[in-house]
């Protein structure tokens, strides 16, 4: 075959294929553009697709973490929200509602007579109204008003706790209705009248850390004796509105030094031995006028907030020693 043959030949092969190759392209042109439109509207629906609905996300404030060491006599209570208030309560503690406290120190227990007697001695505190039947050593101090409670705290280099710390304190995380749980113990848990009698029948308060431990390792948060708090009472949480409400709140009129608004009354929290187990709940409140150092159902313990300088354990003032002001120079009465 001559090389002209042999061009041709190829030249016939080569139109062969290409006509082949045109004809199966014509033929799938259909599909393929079905294809395409295909992609492109898939495109388009998710181009006009709302986009993805991302988890709503955690509002709720964090409270900081306790330390990993606590100076000695000193509590930490854990911070965060809670319902404060009962539905089934008395009138002043209603309506409930939302509140959040900061992680904050507290004392264990209740400031003792011995405690308080070296405030005394140092020339800082005032000596109450001695009670017959109240003055051992372990015995939480009585007869105190709330500028004598306060005027402690600030000695020692701490603070009366607002009510909202108190029944955080006294609730514990899951808001139980006394420090142990939700069922009443009175006097294997809570020193308070029973029908024995007033002090679970001793007619008294007992020695500090008599009962077992409550929530975040606090004592006698419950009965024994009421506990004078900072915050200024009124007579429901209504009344009280903003103030009593929200992050930290500070009671009626916001904590400020003077309201008049409360007629003098402080609140006083965790009920006592004179009444019973029913006053002493995580929630129950009541009020008594501020200059009250009558009487023997009122006590104290104190709080700190966690960048508060540290102090010695149970800090109290030796005498002779000059921890701070004396009583007279803090505006307190006396």
């Amino acid at each position: 075959m001559s090389s002209r043959d042999q061009a041709k030949r190829a030249l016939g092969v080569l139109s062969i294929a290409l006509i082949a190759t045109l004809s199966f392209i014509g033929a799938d042109a259909p599909a393929a553009g079905a294809r395409i439109g295909a992609r492109s509207a898939a495109h388009q629906q998710q181009s006009s697709s709302p986009p993805a609905q991302r988890p709503a996300q955690n509002t709720e404030p964090a409270a900081r973490a306790c330390p990993a060491t606590l100076p000695e006599g000193l509590a930490c209570v854990g911070g965060g929200s809670f319902v404060r208030g009962a539905l089934d309560g008395l009138p002043d503690e209603r309506p409930t509602a939302t509140v959040f406290v900061e992680t904050f120190l507290m004392d264990v227990h209740e400031v003792t007579n011995a405690d308080y007697e070296r405030c005394i001695e140092a020339g800082y505190c005032n000596r109450p109204i001695p009670f017959r039947g109240y003055m051992r050593p372990r015995q939480p101090k009585v007869g105190v008003s709330w500028y004598d409670a306060a005027a402690y705290c600030a000695v020692v280099g701490e603070r009366l706790p607002t009510e909202m710390e108190f029944e955080r304190a006294a609730g514990g995380p899951q808001s139980t209705r006394f420090p142990w749980g939700d069922e009443p113990q009175p006097c294997t848990h809570s020193v308070v009248e029973t029908a024995a009698g007033k002090g679970c029948g001793r007619g008294a308060t007992w020695d500090v850390m008599s009962t077992p431990v409550g929530h975040w390792g606090l004592y006698e948060i419950s009965g024994n004796v009421w506990e004078w708090v900072q915050d200024w009472y009124s007579d429901s949480y209504a009344s009280c509105g903003a103030s009593c409400a929200g992050r930290n709140p500070r009671g009626l009129c916001d904590g400020a030094s003077e309201c008049p608004r409360a007629r003098a009354q402080k609140v006083v929290r965790g009920g006592s031995w004179w009444y019973p187990i029913g006053r002493a709940t995580s929630h129950a409140r009541r009020g008594s006028g501020a200059p009250n150092r009558g009487p023997h159902r009122f006590g104290l313990r104190c709080a700190r907030d966690l960048d508060a300088p540290s102090t010695a354990p149970v800090p109290v003032p030796s005498p002779g020693s000059r921890l701070g002001p004396p009583f007279h120079a803090m505006g307190r009465p006396h």
